[in-house]
């Protein structure tokens, strides 16, 4: 079984007829297990037993060429002096593009040779660590100097490029293997920051136009620090992906549409790409909260908190996207709290029913019994209520203020609209026991 091309560690051992068949036997399965070469040669008298293994990383170091242009590129003894001529610069560009394409066919070739995922792994992210560390290394060399015209420029924008095409297709064809967690080289961090400042003023633009300031001047915010090109943020491939993604989603915002009236268009992109910065968490909550504030009835705020919990659930989340990979995602972070309100919301409901409960039932043993019909009553205090003897902003106000005190022996609550409508359509033997009655307390008080 043959490894990938590049250096070998060989032994040869010369052994008798009788003892090679035993040691074969033995040596065999150790010999496939260690990714080695193991072959027999009959020589005059007795047999020849090479055994080579590949060097301890599975390859050679294909990278060492380009490690050679690029220290060829570097500055001259003093920082202002480029030592390189327009031929050495010609030949240097074309060198490293003839590379680049080699190495990338001999990639290919060397992973088919692999037999465990592992070993592959290993293989793709020493690649993408090489190739980071001579763009990091190409890149710290043209800061050194001074003064630069556009044929030094250039040079290094081509040799860039020549690197950055290789990394890239590492990225692509072993994306599997890619270790998007490892820190971007700092050429490639330094030219998406100046993608992001050149995009700033169209972004700050379209976000204002939103009207959404509560969410909108925090993500400018963010937006405007990454693109700061003084800091020493050292970012890796995952978090440039996502404000890459960000960036193109926020140019094209006008195609979300806003959902049910509840969550803008904005707000549901953040949610899809998980934009979880605390800051638009507590922002979202904040602005919900004010809403609910403005409900009086509870039943109302749970009603509205449930639509926004089913909602949100309802929303699109793009997978493996995160601002913040290690924190909550933004669905996780909403749900919680609508939960929690929930809770809350209900347990101050719970408490109000049995305190209705209670006075429901203070009031029913406080209730006065009258041996007179519903209908008797009512036209009773409507012409207490006509003759102006009770102070009542209206009749429908005083029946609804004396009918829980008010109980007959035939009913335990009664009704304070069918009391008033009932004492507007009065039957005649109604009226006439009415009479009766008040005739009754005539001459009683007339005994007083």
């Amino acid at each position: 079984m043959a490894g990938p091309a590049g250096a070998t560690h060989t032994k040869r051992l010369k052994l008798p007829a009788r003892k090679i068949l035993p040691f074969a036997n033995t040596i065999l399965p150790f010999a496939k297990r260690l990714a080695a070469n193991f072959t027999v040669r009959k020589i005059p008298g007795t047999y020849e037993i090479n055994i080579s293994r590949i060097n301890e990383a599975g390859m050679a170091y294909k990278l060492e060429f380009l490690d050679q242009l690029v220290k060829a590129a570097a500055p001259g003894s003093q920082p202002t002096d480029f030592s390189l001529s327009e031929i050495d610069i010609t030949r240097i560009l074309h060198e490293a593009l003839e590379e680049t394409d080699k190495i990338k066919v001999q990639l290919v070739q060397d992973v088919f040779n692999f037999t465990k995922e592992k070993e592959i792994e290993v293989y793709i992210k020493n690649y993408q660590l090489g190739c980071t560390h001579l763009l990091d290394r190409l890149y710290q060399q043209e800061q050194l100097l001074q003064r630069t015209d556009a044929i030094v420029t250039n040079f290094y924008k081509s040799f860039y490029q020549s690197i950055l095409s290789l990394l890239s297709f590492i990225e692509e064809r072993f994306s599997k293997y890619f270790d998007r967690l490892e820190k971007v080289p700092d050429v490639y961090l330094a030219l998406t920051k100046q993608e992001m400042r050149q995009k700033q003023e169209q972004l700050k633009t379209i976000l204002q136009a939103l009207q959404e300031e509560f969410v909108t001047a925090r993500l400018l915010e963010k937006l405007y620090a990454f693109g700061d090109d003084t800091s020493n943020y050292t970012a890796t491939y995952r978090e440039i992906m996502f404000y890459k993604e960000l960036v193109k989603e926020l140019q094209d915002v006008s195609q979300w549409k806003k959902q049910a009236t509840i969550y803008s268009g904005l707000q549901q992109l953040l949610v899809y790409l998980n934009y979880n910065a605390k800051e638009f968490i507590n922002e979202m909550v904040n602005k919900i909260a004010a809403e609910l504030q403005g409900l009086d009835d509870l039943n109302d705020r749970i009603d509205k908190l449930l639509l926004y919990s089913k909602t949100l659930n309802q929303l699109q989340l793009k997978p493996d996207s995160a601002l913040f990979f290690r924190h909550p995602s933004v669905k996780v972070q909403l749900s919680t709290w609508f939960s929690e309100e929930l809770a809350y919301l209900e347990h101050i409901l719970g408490g109000l029913q049995v305190k209705q409960k209670t006075d429901q039932s203070s009031i029913a043993k406080q209730k006065i019994v009258c041996k007179v019909p519903v209908d008797q009553l009512g036209i009773f205090f409507r012409a207490v209520s006509d003759l102006h003897l009770i102070a009542t902003p209206s009749q429908k106000a005083l029946f609804e203020q004396i009918a829980p005190w008010l109980s007959t022996t035939h009913r335990t609550i009664l009704s304070p609209d069918s009391m008033r409508s009932k004492s507007y359509s009065p039957e005649k033997k109604d009226i006439e026991a009415v009479k009766d009655i008040l005739m009754q307390l005539f001459r009683q008080a007339g005994k007083y």
